[in-house]
């Protein structure tokens, strides 16, 4: 049983609407280069923190509580955003070649504008591990500790009783 994480789910909610609105709704992606990067930016910050997320949900809670295990659900979560990042290339690409819609500009700077998309989800994904392994050494709660410390209350320590 999954107890409600709500910070989890707000970011989530929030991440999903301005990407949907910005990029699918306003078709912003196709318009500016900049609002795509911006959209892989967050989704490497929030798919990181889902995966970290998940490390806790999968290994439970430990005796040395959320910041013992810090550096492998950091790695984790790392890891974990940028699998989905390239799954996200991927379903861009049999996007392409089902539908016809080229979101990746295949036939001008396809390369270019995967790498590019890659190198931010990549940028955003080491500052929020970054920011979770300070919170192992301080007690500095930036936005990645107070969602994953939210969920590893939640649900971790949960799992275990």
């Amino acid at each position: 049983k999954l107890n409600h994480p709500w910070r989890l789910y707000c970011m989530l909610y929030a991440f999903i609407m301005f990407a949907y609105s910005y990029g699918c709704v306003y078709g912003a992606f196709t318009r500016s280069d900049v609002w795509d990067k911006v959209s892989h930016f967050l989704s490497g910050f929030v798919f990181t923190i889902v995966g970290m997320c998940m490390y806790y949900w999968l290994a439970g809670a430990k005796p040395g509580g959320l910041k013992q295990d810090a550096w492998l659900a950091a790695t984790y979560g790392l890891f974990f955003s940028m699998f989905i990042a390239v799954m996200w290339e991927v379903t861009e690409y049999f996007d392409f070649k089902f539908t016809g819609n080229d979101s990746q500009n295949h036939l001008t700077t396809g390369v270019m504008d995967t790498m590019q998309d890659l190198m931010a989800g990549l940028l955003a994904s080491s500052i929020s591990a970054a920011a979770f392994i300070l919170f192992k050494y301080t007690k500095a709660k930036l936005l990645t500790a107070a969602v994953v410390e939210e969920f590893y209350e939640k649900n971790a320590r949960e799992k275990t009783k």
